[in-house]
């Protein structure tokens, strides 16, 4: 049952980025909190907080589970830690990541494709392949959405159409 509530929660926050429906955030916040209970100190999986203590080796807990806590974090960048620089999902494979104070770096593999992250700074430039592209409020094209989430933090969009090295700059 808890990956099963974890697409549930996944599903409703990527509702509530899309339609703006406080009541999908909320239910997206208390099925990824009833996911936790689903899991032991030392990292053990459960289908759900009563079958504690029964082996469960054929269960998708493990895989799927946490992989519906980067859905959510894309859709609500807002419960991702702060202070802090992530790629919070990506719709492709990503390589060469890297991470420094004012700057994140990666390189693409799909042909086309979009990341969420949110960043302790305010981007000033983003790069694909060495161009420049331009921030808009809607998603079309080579371009980034921006939206201040407070205490100097930023989510960022960043949408391709073909496999890029992207260079996010504060």
């Amino acid at each position: 049952m808890d990956y099963q509530t974890a697409r549930y929660a996944a599903a409703c926050a990527r509702w509530y980025a899309v339609s703006g429906d406080e009541s999908y955030k909320e239910k997206a916040y208390r099925s990824l909190n009833w996911v936790t209970y689903c899991n032991d100190s030392l990292g053990m999986a459960f289908e759900s907080p009563v079958s504690k203590g029964i082996l469960s080796w054929w269960s998708d807990c493990y895989g799927e589970c946490p992989r519906m806590f980067y859905h959510a974090f894309a859709a609500v960048p807002e419960w991702a830690p702060p202070g802090e620089n992530h790629i919070l999902y990506s719709e492709g494979i990503l390589k060469e990541v890297k991470y420094y104070d004012s700057k994140v770096e990666y390189t693409t593999t799909a042909d086309s494709g979009t990341e969420y992250l949110r960043l302790n700074f305010k981007p000033v430039k983003v790069v694909l392949n060495g161009s420049e592209i331009v921030r808009r409020d809607n998603s079309d094209g080579n371009t980034y959405i921006l939206r201040r989430l407070g205490k100097g933090d930023y989510a960022v969009t960043i949408k391709h159409s073909k496999s890029c090295k992207v260079e996010i700059s504060g």
